[in-house]
């Protein structure tokens, strides 16, 4: 037998009941932080409308999201407590509510708007949308990832912007190349 055990029982406590209250202040502990936590996701959830944090924002909570998710999947550590208060927050469970392997990003307009706005300079500047990597590698890339969200019929990409996008010239084809219909009198457009 312990020592501690030993000694407690010396002094007339009852060593099951102690062990038995370190447990239950364990619990408590443990809801206490995972409390804290489910309240960090639905503040997430207020500011930002989904349940998707992604790792730039908060790493601490994109890890505990994921793990909440992976014990919910393996049938682990989630009681039906927090499972229901998990499905209140309309918290993304992935055997009730299967969806894209990706979740959808909300859109950053005054990204996407601000790279809009250098992409029109750059067309007045130059006269076409065949922005070099070595001139503006920001804009280069945002140009090939919306040719690609086009192609792909990616939600970030809505009609709205496409609309845009086609009212200033561009063409969703021509993967910023010169191509015939590209040039009109010798330049391009």
């Amino acid at each position: 037998m312990p020592y501690q055990i030993r000694k407690s029982e010396s002094i007339g406590l009852d060593v099951p009941a102690v062990g038995t209250a370190v447990k239950k202040k364990r619990r408590h502990n443990r809801d206490k932080i995972w409390n804290s936590w489910l309240e960090k996701l639905m503040t997430f959830k207020r500011k930002h409308g989904h349940c998707y944090v992604h790792r730039s924002y908060d790493i601490a909570l994109y890890y505990w999201v994921n793990n909440q998710r992976s014990f919910y999947r393996n049938k682990i550590r989630l009681t039906p407590d927090r499972i229901k208060d998990l499905k209140t927050i309309g918290f993304f469970l992935p055997r009730i509510c299967p969806v894209q392997r990706t979740p959808p990003r909300p859109p950053n307009n005054h990204i996407w708007n601000g790279r809009l706005e250098e992409l029109v300079v750059f067309k007045m500047k130059h006269g076409h949308f065949n922005v070099p990597r070595s001139h503006d590698a920001r804009l280069h890339d945002w140009l090939r990832f919306q040719r690609y969200s086009y192609r792909k019929k990616f939600s970030c990409l809505t009609p709205d912007r496409i609309e845009t996008l086609r009212n200033i010239g561009f063409n969703f084809d021509d993967e910023g190349f010169d191509t015939d219909e590209n040039i009109v009198e010798g330049k391009p457009l």
